[in-house]
């Protein structure tokens, strides 16, 4: 199994080097074009939650409490993060009070939704895709249904071009 996930990952290293960590990990995404079978992804899963179950074992209290402060430091900055991006948007969309809090609201019980999706280890990965994308199909129908044309189309400006600030 070593040298099958060694030989993948070298096949595709550009995989690889996205992100923070540039090349020291590998995710789900370097093994997308591999084609592997349920049973392949079933085995995967089980030696990656082997592989946590034992780092956790050999580190200590304090080690442990480090890695929990910088999951919730991660947490913390992705949540100031995400109000920063709910501003500009609010001000790139020019949304009333009232559009804002419903806008806030929709994408509080999409969050909660598709954690319960993921969360749902009774459904297969491709179960959770096909829930996700009709959840988020749903939620963007929500969305477009409160917001003015010209409001949708600065909408549909900013995600094509999420870089540039729509005047």
């Amino acid at each position: 199994m070593g040298l099958i996930l060694s030989g993948a990952m070298a096949q595709d290293s550009t995989q690889l080097k996205k992100g923070p960590h540039h090349g020291k990990h590998f995710n789900r995404a370097s093994f997308a074009d591999l084609q592997l079978t349920a049973d392949q992804k079933k085995q995967l899963a089980q030696l990656h939650q082997e592989h946590h179950e034992k780092v956790m074992a050999i580190l200590s209290p304090e080690q442990k409490a480090k890695l929990a402060q910088r999951k919730a430091d991660r947490q913390k900055a992705f949540a100031a993060n995400s109000e920063k991006r709910f501003e500009h948007l609010k001000k790139a969309l020019k949304l009333t009070d009232d559009q804002a809090d419903k806008m806030k609201s929709l994408n509080e019980k999409y969050r909660e939704e598709a954690g319960l999706i993921r969360a749902n280890k009774q459904l297969a990965e491709a179960q959770q895709r096909v829930q996700l994308q009709k959840l988020s199909a749903d939620h963007r129908s929500e969305v477009n249904a409160m917001l003015s044309a010209e409001q949708q189309e600065t909408l549909r400006q900013l995600k094509q071009h999420p870089k540039r600030t729509v005047r």
